[in-house]
C-alpha cells in the first residue's frame, strides 16, 4: 500500500512539474506577430517596440521582407545600425535571428543578443528574408535594435535558378511517364481505327 501511495505521489508531482514548466514557457514568450514588408531601392527601417526605449517583456515579432519585383534579380539587404539586448548563454532569453527564406526552416544567416551585433551587410540569396525577435519576461531594460533594409540586384547571381530536389526529379519522372502513356494510347487508337486501311496497303503490294 505504501509503495502504491509513493508511486501515485511521484506521478502527481511529475504532472504538476510539467504543467508548471508549460505555464512558465507560455508566460515568457508571447504568440508571434508577423509583419510583411516590401523592400525597394529606398532604405527603410524596422525597430524593436518602443525603440530606443525599453522593448518590454514577452515580445515575439516576425518580419517577412520581400524584395520588390521592379528590381532585376533582387535580393534583400540588411544593415544593423544599432542593437542592445539582454545577454544570455546561447542567446536563450532575448535574441534576433535572421533566416535566408520565408520561414524558420530556412537557412539561418545570423543570430545575436547582448551588446554585440553583425557589422557587415547581410543579404538574401533570393528575394526574401525572415527576421525573428523574441524576449522573455525578465530583465528587459534595453533599448532594442534598429535595422535598415532595402533591395538591389544581386550581381553574384546571373540567373535566378532554384536547385533541383528529389521532389523535382520525382515530379519530372511522373510527367514524362504520363506523356508516354498518352502517346501510347493515341497510337493504339489510331492503329485500331485504321487497321484495315494499313492492312490493305501491305496486301496490295504483295498482290502486285
Amino acid at each position: 500500500m505504501k509503495a502504491r501511495f509513493k508511486t501515485e505521489w511521484q506521478l502527481n508531482s511529475a504532472i504538476l512539474l510539467y504543467l508548471a514548466l508549460l505555464n512558465d514557457l507560455s508566460s515568457n514568450f508571447a504568440e508571434a506577430k508577423t509583419v510583411k514588408l516590401i523592400a525597394n531601392e529606398t532604405i527603410q527601417y524596422i525597430t524593436s517596440p518602443n525603440y530606443p526605449l525599453h522593448y518590454g517583456d514577452s515580445v515575439s515579432l516576425t518580419w517577412v521582407i520581400t524584395a520588390t519585383s521592379s528590381v532585376y534579380n533582387p535580393s534583400v539587404y540588411l544593415e544593423v545600425k544599432d542593437s542592445q539586448l539582454q545577454s544570455s548563454l546561447a542567446c536563450y532569453n532575448d535574441a534576433v535571428t535572421i533566416y535566408d527564406g520565408v520561414s524558420s526552416l530556412s537557412p539561418e544567416l545570423v543570430s545575436w543578443c547582448g551588446s554585440g551585433y553583425p557589422i557587415t551587410t547581410l543579404h538574401s540569396k533570393y528575394s526574401t528574408l525572415l527576421i525573428v525577435f523574441s524576449s522573455d519576461s525578465s530583465d528587459n531594460d534595453y533599448r532594442g535594435f534598429r535595422i535598415a533594409y532595402y533591395a538591389k540586384t544581386n550581381a553574384k547571381l546571373k540567373f535566378v535558378t532554384r536547385p533541383y530536389t528529389a521532389l523535382n526529379y520525382a515530379l519530372l519522372a511522373i510527367g514524362v511517364a504520363i506523356i508516354l502513356v498518352i502517346v501510347g494510347v493515341l497510337c493504339f487508337l489510331i492503329l485500331s481505327r485504321n487497321r484495315e486501311r494499313i492492312y490493305s496497303l501491305f496486301t496490295a503490294g504483295e498482290d502486285a
